[in-house]
């Protein structure tokens, strides 16, 4: 028997929990560009099929960190994803180790958006 399977995509509120772009729902501001960087230092090159060169590659690039070299050459990525969106003039990504758990790598991000507002990013 051939059927659709339909999925509710409604939280408990009633609205989506993610936008169509993929945003996280109802994120403004600061929030939604936070959440945005994010995604974007996340997602591996080639993991978008409709944009082969967009993301920083942390994700890919996790076994492989350890050496500040290394660390540099994903932050300079992650700073080129960055900056391929319009609403971004200027980044300056860091990438450290968590000293408390080595496993975890935490990304700093500096941002200066398009129309000049400056925005720190900490995590």
């Amino acid at each position: 028997m051939d059927r659709d399977l339909r999925l509710s995509a409604r939280d408990y509120d009633g609205l989506p929990p993610v936008t169509p772009s993929g945003d996280r729902a109802l994120s403004v501001g600061d929030e939604l560009i936070d959440a945005w960087t994010e995604r974007a230092a996340l997602t591996d090159p080639g993991e978008l099929l409709d944009a082969p060169d967009f993301g920083g590659g942390v994700r890919g690039a996790l076994l492989r960190l350890g050496s500040p070299s290394q660390m540099a050459s994903l932050a300079s990525q992650i700073k080129r994803t960055y900056l391929s969106d319009s609403r971004f003039a200027d980044a300056t990504v860091k990438i450290r180790l968590d000293p408390d758990t080595p496993a975890r790598v935490v990304i700093d991000r500096d941002l200066v958006l398009a129309e000049g507002t400056m925005l720190s990013l900490r995590g």
